[in-house]
């Protein structure tokens, strides 16, 4: 009859330092033996290593393993040659595979869920994906035009075969192995991971997705290598929900095996299987509201992105890449001139401006737009990162389908306008949060396709933006008037007159008879000058500015996370 109290161990990552495990797990065994001893180990990071000899060694049985070890996929793609067996099946003499993801269950019934390698775009033999992870949905690769239909998510899967299809009563797992740690699991806690930065920590949201979903008593990871126990948090709503519907769950991260910082590697515990107790007396809230939040954003902006690439007529936007700061190919200037003025009244009776001749940047049915910017859609406008940020947190508001200018959204495309509105409050309170204000302008000269900048500056110098417009508008020769606060810009500006406008708290300023000499990059060298932002002269050129597009998906995934909270275009999960 099986014992009614597991003794189980837990290590990170062998790495092919067998000598080292085995040496450990001989000491353990002469210090615990008889009903005391422990009976299994599950390596929850990579079991093999670089040293194909030792390997060979291990998987022939030339090391003599004195207990069950269970070993779950790789992490590095290189070994995965290494995990020959069938899952369930023995990889060398008392080494079982598990597979790279699943649940197994124990003579005890003692539920233990796993899932190996790191987060990737696809998934392959060392890496899991959103798919992977997340609910039954139908989800649209960006970039490639086909559909593929999700039936059922790992998560989703796993649940029902604990449960024998009963949902509902799912109560959570006893353990969840991961390889890669979760995100956010030393939220609301003074406890924090020693490691020299955060990247070392290489966590994973979609980690996070699953630990939320399958409510573990234990969850082990091993990526980081280094030693991480938090005290445990809670996986119910206080005063909502029982604390006996859901286990707590301690999160126990595990360094690599025998490292010369000798961080804790190996972890012995008992555990009782089906058995939720009372939560600790130091048991946090729950760590990952936020990153679900964020998900599920991230899901509806792909989501929304997809049917909008799938919209008929799609392709028929374009843009002028003189938008850009590029120039005019025309040879003759009076063309040239006469080029942008039709085209800064190039309506088409809809409130939508008739479609340009050129690729579109801004179109966001255009193949030309950078989605991996996109950081929130609503009905009519979105919002991204601009490109080439003068400071961190510089968007961009603009219509989803083509709209020429500010004036033509208040005239003919009033809900458009509408919804510009409510992205310029939220950023307001976004910016605020931080000491900040926000300073919004548009540039309606040779452009077309519409978009309203906005770029944080301290609320300690916003009082000098104004006069500062003043003198650089007047260093042009230009004229500007102020804007009362009962008009709106379409009361005092005909449609098809190029304009600059600027706005911040306490001003809305406006130029016309802007002439070609005009700066296309004007707000960038107002903003740049030392009693404002204080930057170089390089800065007023987006082009010296220009991150990787790594660097700038991280940038805008950094970004959504922080505004979640004012995004009007998401509900939040309590």
């Amino acid at each position: 009859m099986a014992n009614e109290i597991d003794r189980m161990l837990v290590c990170g990552s062998v790495d092919g330092k067998y000598e080292s495990l085995l040496a450990r797990l001989e000491q353990i065994s002469a210090k615990f033996s008889g009903k005391d001893k422990f009976e299994q180990l599950f390596v929850c990071g990579e079991f093999f290593g670089s040293n194909a000899d030792e390997n060979k060694k291990i998987i022939s049985g030339e090391y003599i393993v004195p207990i069950p070890v269970y070993v779950i996929g790789p992490i590095n793609a290189e070994r995965s040659k290494y995990y020959t067996a069938v899952a369930g099946e023995e990889i060398g003499p008392n080494i079982i595979y598990l597979g790279r993801r699943g649940v197994f269950t124990t003579a005890s019934k003692l539920k233990i869920a796993y899932l190996s390698g790191q987060e990737g775009e696809y998934p392959d033999d060392s890496h899991f994906s959103v798919d992977t992870v997340d609910v039954s949905r139908l989800y649209n690769i960006l970039y490639i035009k086909r559909w593929f239909k999700i039936s059922h998510s790992f998560t989703k899967e796993l649940i029902a075969q604990i449960t024998g299809g009963h949902m509902e009563s799912f109560q959570g797992v006893d353990i969840l192995l991961t390889s890669q740690w979760p995100a956010d699991v030393d939220k609301h806690t003074a406890h924090t991971p020693d490691v020299a930065n955060d990247d070392q920590l290489q966590v994973s949201a979609l980690i996070s997705k699953l630990a939320a979903a399958l409510k573990p008593r234990y969850h082990f990871a091993a990526m980081a290598n280094c030693h991480y126990e938090r005290p445990a948090y809670r996986n119910y709503k206080i005063l909502q929900e029982s604390s006996t519907q859901f286990p707590a769950t301690r999160f126990v991260g595990l360094a690599r095996c025998g490292n010369p910082s000798r961080c804790k590697w190996i972890y012995a515990f008992n555990i009782a299987p089906c058995k939720i107790e009372p939560p600790p007396q130091n048991c946090t809230e729950f760590p990952y509201t936020e990153i679900l939040n964020n998900l599920e954003a991230k899901k509806k902006l792909m989501q929304q992105l997809s049917v909008i690439e799938e919209r008929p007529g799609a392709d028929q936007f374009f843009f002028d890449r003189t938008a850009t700061g590029a120039e005019d190919n025309t040879s003759d200037k009076k063309h040239r001139k006469r080029k942008w003025e039709s085209t800064n009244n190039n309506n088409n009776g809809d409130g939508q401006s008739a479609a340009p001749k050129r690729p579109c940047w801004f179109c966001l049915a255009s193949p030309q737009v950078e989605k991996h910017l996109v950081v929130s859609i609503g009905e009519h406008a979105y919002l991204a990162l601009a490109k080439g940020q003068l400071v961190p947190n510089h968007v961009l508001i603009t219509p989803i389908n083509h709209v020429q200018s500010l004036i033509v959204c208040q005239t003919e495309s009033v809900d458009v306008a509408e919804e510009i509105c409510k992205y310029q409050t939220s950023l307001r309170k976004f910016y605020a949060a931080a000491d900040m204000c926000a300073v919004f302008f548009e540039r309606n000269f040779r452009t077309q396709h519409f978009q309203l900048q906005c770029v944080p500056l301290p609320k300690k110098v916003v009082n000098q933006l104004r006069p500062i417009v003043e003198e650089k508008l007047n260093d042009l020769e230009l004229e500007f008037t102020i804007l009362s606060e009962d008009s709106q810009l379409k009361d005092v500006v005909q449609p098809g007159v190029p304009y600059f406008y600027i706005e911040s708290e306490d001003f809305r300023l406006y130029a016309t008879k802007l002439t070609r000499n005009f700066p296309l990059n004007f707000a960038r060298e107002v903003l740049i000058d030392e009693r404002l932002l204080d930057l170089g002269l390089t800065y007023s050129d987006w082009r010296n500015c220009l991150e990787s597009m790594s660097r700038e998906t991280d940038l805008a995934q950094e970004f959504r996370a922080n505004f979640s909270k004012y995004d009007f275009t998401i509900d939040e999960i309590d």
